[in-house]
């Protein structure tokens, strides 16, 4: 809704109603001293149009899962959302100005409670569940206070590697909860004392290990503890069996329904045995019939609750997440039953190949033999997990996971996770490994711009090597679809700083406002870009050398008598080898070989030159036509090879 400010006149009858004559005399027992002396430093206002330019701004500097690879689980997970999902909780159904006290108003919104409990139920195997609550990490806190209500005891047993975030969330909980109560962490059954109101198990735990919780329930029965298991990825309950053993089931359920959002709004579920729904915390839902004998629903139960118990509510809680559960509860209801079984069994499946490819990677290992989509992977030694996720980040856009600790990151492969998704993560890290050790041949790598003809900016991010005693330069950059971030650029880099020469990356990420990212522009603009920042190079250098373009970047380039040597690759980003090479004279790169892995053959060798002749005729008379082209500036046209 749109704020629609006072006129004039209606200000004037309300300050003549009060008897003032200007809006100052409001605050006259407000001290002098405390009023701002000229104008505050903020921005000027400004209009509607320019504020959504300027938060959309700010909103391209994030990197989102739908436009990166993306590996990162760690609580909030990254699953496929139905489109229906989205039109349907938009219903007016289902939408009420107030929370649903009172029925007669509220029956859409009570019935999708109702259906989101009757799903928590079945699906974590309990009789009775709440109508959400705010995030797994809450609700696993609030099942602390409500065991130490029904145990009467105040010491929380944590048995399993928990999710670190939880147990912050549990300890702010107890620091202010009255009485002594706290928590202390078991290492088996056996470490439960006689004054432990409940043990909290999670499962799959926070590396991804799904843990079997019989001996800990004969633990709990024998010291009289209730036992509360925890899940923070709900669709592993379509795979894994319910824990029916618990007492309490409490964790996350936004993998269903919700997106990620950058960590929040999420939805927390809370479910337990019947005898103890007057002890649990939050909103219940039930059915009922009405004056005409008609099915229907309310909030029962409520003496429970905040707003009528005050102090002595069973929780602080007294609200429920509305909307998240509603989305929930239309994509379960679309999924059903074998749909639900069917999506966590790709999940699984995904998480298995993605494990077959990366303890492929030498030195690489599980911390977890048995996991349902996320694995703890455990680096080589010496190797920091925190530098290897920015690392991937940074040079390659791709989120690589949750740095667990030093050298282990969380990897999570869902439904989403492709083929290609895989093999681009296998090769960036185990290309970090060589490049986080190979980049002391840079002096510095600086970032700059370049004007271009049409007047826009592109951003060019320069790295120094520190052999360079020829002044030699090479230009990396992707013609058509382009992405300096990939795996061989940075291995390029390094190794022709390594070479001796300076390295200039055509970047196609900038915050700057009137930069231009080539990737989003017309063919022909982006041969200008190219020719552009050779240009540039070329009043550095002298001479320029060339490499990663599909074929209509390397004509582009080769059509510019400036650049002397020319490479480039696959353009559906097969990097374990490079298409061909062409060289204008014999001052080309000096005679060189890269191996990495054996995935990379040739660039600008002798070999790769011979291979450019052998190329069909076709092909040779396609490129044949730039070699002597008379103008740089190639058209749209003229790329179709």
């Amino acid at each position: 809704m749109r704020y629609l400010p006072q006129t004039k006149a209606a200000r004037a009858e309300m300050m003549d109603k009060i008897g003032i004559s200007n809006i100052d005399e409001l605050f006259v027992q407000v001290p002098k001293c405390a009023f701002v002396d000229g104008k505050v430093d903020l921005p000027d206002h400004q209009g509607e149009l320019q504020i959504e330019r300027q938060m959309l701004s700010y909103s391209n500097q994030n990197i989102n899962a739908q436009s990166n690879r993306f590996f990162l689980g760690a609580g909030v997970y990254y699953h496929h959302i139905p489109s229906s999902v989205d039109h349907i909780i938009q219903r007016s159904e289902f939408l009420t100005a107030y929370t649903p006290y009172q029925p007669e108003i509220a029956q859409g919104t009570l019935q999708y409670l109702y259906e989101f409990q009757t799903f928590i139920a079945q699906i974590t195997g309990q009789e009775v569940a709440n109508a959400s609550l705010y995030d797994g990490a809450t609700a696993m806190a609030e099942s602390a206070l409500m065991a130490m209500r029904v145990t009467r005891k105040d010491k929380i047993c944590l048995g399993n590697d928990i999710h670190p975030q939880y147990c912050e969330i549990l300890e702010t909980y107890l620091k202010n909860n009255e009485g002594s109560s706290s928590y202390n962490v078991a290492e088996n059954p056996n470490d439960i004392q006689d004054d432990t109101a409940c043990v909290i198990l999670q499962s799959p735990d926070f590396y991804g290990k799904p843990h079997n919780i019989a001996d800990w329930r004969k633990a709990c029965d024998e010291k009289g503890a209730l036992l509360v298991v925890v899940v923070n990825e709900i669709i592993s309950l379509g795979l894994l069996p319910a824990p029916v053993e618990a007492d309490i089931v409490c964790g996350e359920a936004q993998s269903i329904g919700v997106p990620m959002s950058f960590g929040g709004p999420l939805l927390g579920f809370f479910a337990c045995r019947q005898k103890f729904i007057r002890q649990m915390p939050g909103r219940v839902c039930g059915e009922t019939v009405d004056a005409d004998g008609k099915r229907g629903y309310v909030l029962t139960l409520s003496t429970r609750e905040q707003h009528i118990r005050r102090e002595k509510a069973t929780s602080n809680i007294c609200t429920n997440q509305g909307l998240c559960a509603l989305a929930f509860t239309v994509h379960m209801a679309l999924l059903g039953e074998d749909g639900f079984k069917q999506l966590a069994i790709l999940n699984h499946e995904r998480a298995c190949d993605l494990a077959d490819k990366l303890t492929a990677i030498d030195g690489v290992t599980l911390k977890n033999e048995n996991f349902f989509n996320e694995l703890a992977v455990q680096l080589p030694e010496g190797k920091n997990a925190s530098e290897i996720v920015q690392k991937l980040a940074d040079d390659y856009g791709i989120i690589a996971g949750y740095p667990a600790d030093d050298n282990t990151i969380l990897i999570t492969a869902t439904e989403i996770t492709t083929d290609s998704g895989m093999d681009a993560l296998t090769k960036a890290i185990e290309g970090s490994f060589v490049i986080l050790n190979s980049a002391v041949h840079i002096k510095e790598e600086t970032d700059f711009y370049v004007t271009a003809r049409d007047g826009k900016e592109i951003f060019v991010r320069h790295a120094e090597s520190t052999n360079n005693t020829n002044n030699k330069a090479v230009v990396l950059a992707h013609g058509i679809t382009g992405n300096p971030n990939e795996y061989i650029h940075m291995y390029a880099r390094n190794f022709f700083t390594e070479k001796g020469y300076d390295v200039y990356r055509i970047s196609f990420y900038d915050d700057a406002d009137n930069a231009r990212k080539m990737h989003t522009t017309t063919l022909p603009l982006q041969a200008n870009d190219l020719n552009d920042v050779v240009a540039h190079v070329k009043e550095k250098h002298g001479k320029v050398f060339s490499c990663g373009h599909s074929y209509g970047g390397a004509t582009t380039l080769f059509a510019n008598p400036d650049v002397n040597a020319i490479a480039f690759w696959d353009s559906s980003f097969d990097v374990s080898r490079f298409w061909t090479g062409f060289k204008r004279d014999e001052d080309t790169l000096d005679n060189a070989s890269i191996s990495v892995s054996e995935r990379i053959d040739m660039l600008f060798s002798k070999e790769m030159m011979a291979h450019a002749q052998s190329q069909t005729e076709q092909d040779m008379e396609n490129l044949s036509k730039y070699i002597s082209a008379p103008s740089t500036v190639i058209t749209a046209e003229q790329y179709d090879l």
